[in-house]
């Protein structure tokens, strides 16, 4: 049907053609809700009116009468597919073999979800999955975060504005400690690695003092 020139499109795409407000885009396969519910809340500390969509929240095309707002968008590989958003800043979470009947192949998924960083202002990426790293290669990033890396590891390889890693039982951000594990009420791996994607993500749209509080009294979602 594409071959032929239909016109292929979607509530998604038909809002990201038209959207000219401040969008944060996060794909990858897992973490994806996680770290949107979280930057979602990080966001309105400076903006209020900062809404979820995509997987997440609400029907997108309605909301393009809204204005003085952000958006942070969870994308799947099926709607990166087809577009790639213009984003202020795209954070991809993780990256392992997924939906591989539906793409035709892991090559085919891979390229989808780098797709969310080719209309990307600024770029921030996990380093926990091994594929994702390989993809990113020697690129120029706005953040790297890391729940398994030191903060020497990352700087001796990747080439970022912001390092986000766990120190001596510690969120750290450049090496400067932000708080402690111990004082958030959930600890599990994937869940620091959401956080750090979520921090890195707003880094510079939020008060700190508010990504920290959102971090630290999240309880998981229903």
């Amino acid at each position: 049907a594409l071959g032929r020139g239909t016109v292929f499109t979607s509530d998604i795409e038909f809002f990201l053609s038209h959207n000219s407000s401040p969008l944060f885009l996060v794909t990858g396969s897992d973490g994806k809700t996680t770290t949107t519910a979280l930057a979602e809340q990080m966001l309105k500390s400076e903006d209020r009116n900062a809404i979820a969509i995509g997987n997440i929240g609400r029907s997108a095309t309605p909301l393009l009468d809204i204005s003085n707002t952000s958006f942070v968008l969870e994308a799947s590989s099926f709607m990166l597919e087809y577009t790639a958003p213009r984003a202020t800043r795209a954070v991809i979470t993780s990256l392992t073999p997924e939906h591989l009947s539906w793409h035709c192949g892991y090559e085919n998924y891979k390229r989808a979800k780098m797709r969310a960083f080719e209309n990307a202002k600024e770029c921030v990426v996990s380093l926990d999955s091994p594929d994702l790293r390989e993809l990113i290669g020697g690129k120029s990033l706005f953040a790297v975060t890391s729940s398994r890396l030191s903060l020497k590891e990352m700087l001796r390889s990747y080439d970022a504005d912001f390092y986000y890693c766990i120190e001596d039982g510690y969120i750290t951000k450049n090496g400067r400690r932000l708080i402690s594990v111990s004082e958030l009420k959930r600890r599990e791996e994937y869940n620091i690695r959401n956080y750090l994607s979520a921090m890195a993500l707003t880094k510079g749209h939020t008060d700190e003092e508010r990504a920290l509080y959102v971090i630290r009294d999240f309880s998981g979602l229903e």
